[in-house]
């Protein structure tokens, strides 16, 4: 199909390539002129002030979907009547000056239960320690590296899925 019949709209050349004069506030619509320094910095903390209150709602959001899963695994999924997440839940801290003690002070458990990265717990053989009574030095190897672990403090994060 031809479109010889419509008319050509009148580009200007030098304004299709100029640099823009505004920035538009995406939350209401107005325009900013990028020459008026007052009015750029009043934007830019309106701007930066809602991005803190979106963080921090977003936040609580991924907070209260963790609540609502159900297990310990670290993918879990919520499902609404309507909709369904995926949570992926962060794995626990290690405190490392704890860790890097019970290294130093018992050469001869550190080699079968941690590694040198960080110094990080080999997960499956600390699980096993966890449920293994022996000598003093190890009882005390076994509590120090037991009390170097917390639950993360962070909330799960969040993809919608339907």
């Amino acid at each position: 199909m031809s479109t010889d019949h419509l008319p050509t709209p009148e580009i200007d050349p030098v304004a299709l390539f100029s640099p823009p004069t505004h920035i538009v506030n995406t939350l209401d619509g107005e325009r900013v002129a990028i020459d008026d320094a007052d009015a750029l910095i009043e934007t830019y903390e309106i701007l930066n002030g809602t991005r803190q209150d979106l963080a921090n709602t977003l936040w609580s959001i991924r907070e209260a979907l963790g609540k609502l899963a159900d297990g310990d695994a670290k993918t879990r999924r919520v499902k609404g009547e309507h909709r369904t997440v995926k949570l992926t839940f962060p794995g626990t801290k290690w405190d490392q000056g704890i860790l890097r003690e019970a290294w130093e002070a018992f050469p001869e458990f550190r080699d079968e239960y941690l590694r040198i990265a960080r110094i990080e717990p080999k997960l499956r053989e600390t699980a096993k320690l966890a449920q293994t009574s022996g000598p003093v030095d190890f009882n005390t190897f076994r509590k120090m590296v037991a009390a170097a672990e917390s639950e993360s403090t962070a909330p799960p994060t969040v993809k919608v899925e339907e």
